[in-house]
């Protein structure tokens, strides 16, 4: 049985899918489908298109779901794919399209956005 997917579309994602040419809006789509949603977070292996800059972190052992697409060699996504068992879902999480030279400052300030928030969850807790 295949999980359900899921698609949570950022705003940011939204804009910065609207400045790209159609024919690089359809290399995004086809490489979301084709890549990230049949990539296996449970293996957390990088492939040619999906892969981590480099290691995040995470506070209480905690891993990073956050991950960059290759969708050309100038274009890419930073995105999160989650799976949840319990409702048999993979959801992925559409962040940012950005060119390559901006990928790394974009990719860092998600993270730290993430991170932010994990942070303030346990303060909010503990």
């Amino acid at each position: 049985m295949t999980m359900e997917m899921k698609f949570d579309i950022t705003r940011s994602f939204e804009q910065d899918l609207k400045k790209l040419a159609p024919k690089e809006k359809d290399r995004v789509v086809v490489a979301i489908d084709r890549y990230a949603a049949t990539f296996d977070t449970a293996l957390d292996v990088s492939t040619q298109h999906v892969y981590r800059p480099h290691k995040l972190n995470m506070p209480d052992g905690l891993d990073s779901s956050l991950y960059v697409l290759r969708v050309s060699p100038q274009i890419r996504v930073i995105l999160t794919i989650e799976e949840d068992p319990l409702f048999d879902q993979k959801i992925v999480t559409l962040f940012r399209v950005v060119k390559h030279d901006d990928m790394e400052r974009a990719f860092k300030s998600i993270a730290e956005s993430l991170y932010q928030q994990l942070r303030s969850g346990e303060s909010d807790n503990g």
